[in-house]
């Protein structure tokens, strides 16, 4: 998993082309939902409640940070050998757009 999180981070880190604290509360956040979704992952239970909506506004809300979660999407998905749903990339936008918005302030 820690190797996971460090190819997580260093996407972040390279897209925003800056370093993301780790040790922030954002950042532990991020790091405890990866954990749960892992779980689910592996159970076979990932999210899955067809928030279309509110997925939708969302993703119009942080274009950047969706952009941001679809790579790390990609990385999960070769990582995992299994897809993610719409909602696990909902959540992980958001998780990107906290970390960011923190970074920015």
């Amino acid at each position: 998993m820690t190797g996971v999180f460090a190819q997580l981070f260093d996407v972040l880190e390279q897209t925003y082309s800056r370093p993301f604290d780790r040790d922030t509360v954002n950042a532990a956040r991020f790091i405890t939902h990866l954990r749960y979704f892992f779980v689910r992952a592996h159970t076979g239970r990932q999210l899955d409640d067809g928030a279309g909506r509110l997925g939708t506004a969302i993703r119009g809300a942080y274009p950047e940070a969706y952009s941001t979660a679809l790579k790390l999407q990609a990385v999960l998905e070769l990582r995992l050998g299994q897809p993610l749903t719409e909602d696990e990339v909902t959540y992980l936008t958001l998780h990107v757009a906290r970390m960011v918005d923190e970074v920015r302030a």
